[in-house]
């Protein structure tokens, strides 16, 4: 090897130590290397060192790492473009090397492993995921490569989408009433135990499903009764959303939480609350793009409205009814006050109050116990 392939094989094999990959356990901050400026290198060393969630109030809302903070991320990613500006004017192959790392040694083995990682939660059967990051993480393209991995596990399996441009799709679906025509159309099946396998995308979710404004009204009324009919007729559904704020209890209880930390990595939490995972299960490196194609620019489309029974206000033992109740003893039993609990319902407060002075009665056991099953 010549003294400039050692100096670029060093270089490269000192980033996958600091991130942990080599054969000790790195002692300096992945950050090396990346940030130049040794003021701020010192700054996030010493308040990496320091950082102890522990010592916070709610410390299960803190990331386990400070430079897994967002600001901090905002900060390394400020450093590394000027770091890759000056090594590019410089012509500074081994700062370049660095920030690349070893990614010959490594691309398809993570690649594999990333493979593996995900497979085991889109093989079976009623798979429920919410994934959510900022705008350019690649959130659509994840989600198409864990329908490839159901797909996979599910042979003959049918896939619908609010994504239009999604070549590969069986049906595109672009309101509520589609969705429920569609996944209710072998209910004769279901009920008798033949149950066909069907996966749902819902691209754009916070957009369509948030606790805001007029489709927030709706979402609050619809989206947790179509978590739930999708679980009760055996289908499978992807919601992506943007910020993980305002998600309905029953996607909470339901759903793997996926926070897609850049194109290529992600991290798998047990549930979301107010943006921040909570308990990590897993973190997954060297994510593929999917096989399949879209277009990355296309504003999907997506209507609450529509005829039938779920719309208006749900009527006493439907669907939508006993999932607001459930709802209800959810949110209160999690101390959320009346009015932070109607915004999950198609209700008012003072009908959160009702509802939950009945329980408490010892009423709506029933109805709760139904929805309850299905999110175990």
């Amino acid at each position: 090897m010549s003294d400039d392939n050692t100096e670029l094989y060093t270089a490269a094999q000192t980033r996958e130590y600091l991130e942990g990959h080599g054969v000790r356990d790195p002692k300096a901050g992945p950050q090396a290397g990346i940030i130049r400026d040794p003021h701020i290198s010192r700054t996030a060393a010493i308040a990496r060192e320091d950082y102890d969630p522990n010592l916070l109030d709610e410390p299960g809302e803190m990331p386990a790492d400070l430079l897994d903070a967002d600001p901090w991320q905002d900060i390394v990613a400020v450093e590394e473009t000027e770091t890759i500006r000056e090594a590019m004017d410089a012509g500074d192959m081994p700062s370049l090397k660095h920030i690349t790392g070893d990614a010959g040694q490594r691309a398809d083995v993570s690649g594999l492993e990333a493979i593996g990682d995900l497979r085991d939660h889109v093989t079976g059967d009623a798979v429920i995921i919410y994934l959510w990051a900022p705008p350019g993480r690649g959130k659509t393209d994840f989600a198409l490569l864990l329908s490839q991995l159901y797909e996979e596990a599910h042979p003959g399996a049918e896939t619908g989408s609010n994504i239009r441009t999604w070549t590969e799709k069986d049906e595109w679906i672009p309101t509520y009433p589609d969705l429920m025509d569609w996944m209710e159309a072998d209910e004769e099946a279901v009920l008798a135990g033949d149950v066909e396998d069907k996966l749902f995308i819902f691209d754009e979710a916070s957009s369509h499903a948030s606790g805001r404004g007029e489709d927030g009204y709706e979402a609050g009324q619809k989206l947790g009764p179509l978590v739930y009919k999708i679980r009760k007729y055996g289908g499978s559904i992807i919601i992506i959303g943007h910020d993980g704020k305002d998600v309905h209890p029953v996607v909470r209880e339901m759903a793997t939480c996926i926070k897609k930390t850049s194109k290529k990595s992600a991290n798998v939490f047990e549930t979301v609350n107010n943006r921040r995972g909570m308990n990590k299960l897993l973190e997954i490196d060297g994510i593929p793009a999917t096989d399949h194609t879209f277009n990355t620019n296309e504003p999907t489309a997506w209507r609450w409205d529509g005829t039938g029974e779920d719309d208006g206000v749900p009527e006493p033992g439907s669907v939508a009814y006993d999932v607001a109740l459930w709802t209800v003893v959810k949110c209160k039993q999690d101390g959320l006050t009346h009015r932070e609990t109607a915004q999950y319902v198609p209700y008012s407060k003072s009908w959160v109050g009702d509802r939950w002075g009945e329980w408490e009665a010892g009423e709506h056991r029933d109805a709760v116990d139904k929805v309850e099953e299905l999110t175990e």
